[in-house]
């Protein structure tokens, strides 16, 4: 985490996000056939630290730094906390229902690899949100992110 934080700028945040995305996607697709297959072991061990390379690259930090810089100034700070108050939401909702679907009477036959291909859809998911719908903010003066968002709206409503 860190070390992206040293590179953020260079790199941008997109990019990062798409990245750790997909490989958080990708890990939890990997833990979820190896639960299939019963083999967890070194291997799932190997594709839990891969989720959380991926994470730390992406969701945990630099989240932070884009809600900070894609919401104009004027509504900065209700909309940072809308925003917030989501994540933790999700958040719950991810800690609620991981034991009910890891619970192998949800699907006897995934051997409670179902949470793990769910979560890993969403994170595949949450990748190609990034990438059609999240602005670059990477060097952006805010002026211009405002003429985006209006940009962007207009486009929508067309």
């Amino acid at each position: 985490t860190m070390g992206v934080l040293l590179i953020v700028d260079r790199v941008g945040r997109k990019p990062l996000l798409v990245v750790g995305a997909v490989v958080m996607g990708c890990s939890m697709m990997a833990i979820g056939s190896l639960f299939v297959s019963g083999t967890t072991g070194v291997s799932g061990l190997v594709a839990i630290c891969l989720y959380l390379t991926g994470l730390g690259m992406s969701f945990g930090p630099i989240i932070w730094i884009l809600m900070s810089e894609i919401f104009p100034a004027p509504i900065r700070g209700q909309a940072m906390s809308v925003a917030i108050a989501a994540q933790w939401a999700a958040n719950f909702l991810v800690s609620a229902s991981f034991p009910l679907m890891f619970d192998d009477s949800f699907f006897p036959m995934t051997h409670g690899a179902f949470a793990f291909f769910v979560y890993g859809s969403f994170g595949l998911l949450a990748g190609f949100l990034v990438l059609r719908h999240v602005p670059e903010t990477k060097g952006l003066d805010q002026d211009l992110l405002g003429a985006f968002w209006r940009r962007h709206s207009r486009e929508g409503a067309a």
